[in-house]
């Protein structure tokens, strides 16, 4: 015989169950018990793992701009740990003429973010590398609002508004000799 639920009414057994389908909805059980300690939110787990976020080192130099950035390894590096921590991730996918970065988190609750690509008319296929490279670097800092070290180099985008001629002046040039008169 059943066993009697509290009314008296013997309870039916559960439904049967794949073992993916019982574990996928294990996993969104335990995702939502975990957004509901942090306060009901990605925005919660969000500012929760922005307070262990320290500034990304700038590991990488531009020897075009005679610049140091943090690169795309260093910033991941930094910060995935933390994230995970937090119930968090994120993905990052080429829509068009820019980036989107979202973050998740086990809910499915998400937070997007976009860095429009920045190429030549008729870009190479390098240039389009070149802008994605960079689209992600920038993507994944913005949207995680994550600081990187300060740098004697930081200029607040002075050199990307100078005009192109300006940023590559060759001081490498040999200067013009004067041929004497005879």
């Amino acid at each position: 015989m059943s066993k009697n639920t509290p009314t008296g009414k013997a309870s039916a057994p559960p439904p049967e169950q794949e073992p993916n389908a019982a574990m996928e909805q294990a996993k969104a059980d335990l995702a939502a018990a975990r957004a509901a300690k942090n306060g009901g939110g990605i925005y919660s787990q969000l500012v929760e793992a922005q307070a262990e976020f320290a500034s990304i080192k700038r590991d990488r130099t531009n020897p075009y701009f005679n610049s140091r950035y943090a690169t795309f390894e260093a910033i991941v590096e930094a910060t995935r740990p933390i994230l995970a921590r937090h119930g968090l991730g994120f993905i990052q996918s080429a829509l068009g003429d820019a980036l989107v970065t979202t973050l998740f988190n086990g809910a499915g609750q998400t937070v997007d973010s976009t860095v429009p690509f920045v190429h030549g008319e008729k870009a190479t296929p390098q240039q389009i590398g070149s802008a994605l490279t960079y689209a992600k670097r920038y993507g994944i800092a913005c949207a995680l609002g994550i600081a990187i070290e300060e740098d004697d180099t930081d200029d607040d985008g002075n050199r990307a508004s100078a005009q192109p001629s300006a940023i590559r002046k060759n001081t490498n040039t040999p200067k013009k000799q004067e041929i004497p008169d005879v």
